[in-house]
């Protein structure tokens, strides 16, 4: 955490993301893997915090990675799918076992119901009020699209940022959804760490801040977009989700689960329900990763990304997140989520 003042420091201070990932490291990640290790499963999560503190400054510890050859994931190539497909398998089956627990007594769903996404008001936040309508100004710019022109301003006028961002506080309000679990909350490659000793594969997640108790649904829109490329999650999305369900439903037997399994359709109807959440990563958080693309993997500058209201704009009319948008809107369009 910042200690000296400034905006990040104002910022950070107000939330309780220390707290939530202090609580991760120190509790709920050497549980879990207590849980898969008395069911002969060696999985290890994430790293080892060795150490944490609240005064005199919020601090934390971790081991050097380095030393076990981790490093962070590099952009899109190499080997990348393979890191995100088994950073996917250790998400399976951490929301597996939260899944089981709350079954079990209900206090998991209940300490991590508040969070910083779930009391977010996303109005405030420039990129997300404003993105529908830089999507909608560049559909218009664009012939090819201008069918899809109606069905966006239509989205845009019935209340489309409140919607698409109800999910997180969906176990808050109620709201109904077939598979709670507790999500991670920024699941991509890198808020991963990976190794590659003597050709076997190994990554560890990172970045517990923002978890929070929702649909499964969430972490996983946000993992196909933030870390499977156009072409894969075109060609591939139903295998990635089906892989990801396979390793969820064969954690809970693993570890003794008595309820009923949920089903895979279960899931689809939780990503129908929740598709606005969709349409606004689509509309609002792509740009800057398909700039990202380009920039071939270079840092981008989020803050600029943030307050730079022209900057934001000019990236919604970038070859690489045109090209998606020309990929996703049938696909949209075809499974009804412009409905």
């Amino acid at each position: 955490m910042p200690f000296v003042d400034g905006p990040k420091k104002e910022l950070l201070g107000q939330s309780d993301i220390f707290e939530i990932e202090t609580s991760m490291y120190n509790d709920v990640i050497p549980k879990f893997e207590k849980i898969l290790k008395e069911a002969n499963d060696d999985t290890q999560i994430g790293c080892k915090c060795l150490y944490s503190c609240l005064e005199p400054h919020k601090t934390m510890v971790f081991e050097d990675l380095t030393r076990k050859n981790f490093r962070c994931p590099g952009n899109f190539g190499d080997n990348m799918f393979d890191v995100a497909m088994k950073a996917l398998n250790k998400l399976a089956k951490w929301h597996a076992i939260s899944y089981k627990l709350n079954a079990d007594d209900g206090k998991i769903s209940k300490e991590f119901q508040n969070g910083a996404l779930t009391d977010m008001n996303f109005d405030d936040i420039p990129m997300y009020r404003d993105g529908i309508s830089f999507f909608i100004d560049m559909l218009k710019n664009e012939p090819d699209f201008k069918d899809y022109i109606p069905k966006f301003e239509k989205l845009k006028a019935d209340n489309f940022l409140k919607k698409a961002t109800r999910a997180y506080a969906s176990s808050k309000t109620g709201e109904f959804a077939n598979l709670f679990v507790l999500n991670h909350g920024d699941f991509h490659l890198k808020n991963t760490m990976m190794a590659d000793n003597n050709g076997e594969l190994e990554v560890l997640l990172i970045d517990f801040q923002i978890c929070f108790w929702g649909p499964a649904a969430i972490d996983l829109t946000y993992f196909l977009y933030m870390s499977i490329d156009t072409e894969t999650r075109a060609t591939k999305r139903n295998e990635i989700i089906y892989t990801y369900f396979e390793t969820f439903t064969e954690t809970l037997k693993q570890i003794g689960f008595t309820g009923r399994i949920p089903k895979l359709s279960n899931l689809y109807k939780d990503f129908l329900s929740f598709k606005d959440y969709e349409l606004l990563i689509i509309t609002s958080i792509m740009p800057m990763v398909c700039h990202g693309y380009e920039l071939n993997g270079k840092s981008e500058d989020l803050s600029q990304f943030m307050d730079n209201e022209d900057y934001r704009k000019s990236l919604y009319s970038k070859k690489t997140y045109k090209e998606l948008v020309k990929n996703i809107l049938p696909q949209l369009l075809h499974k009804g989520y412009l409905d």
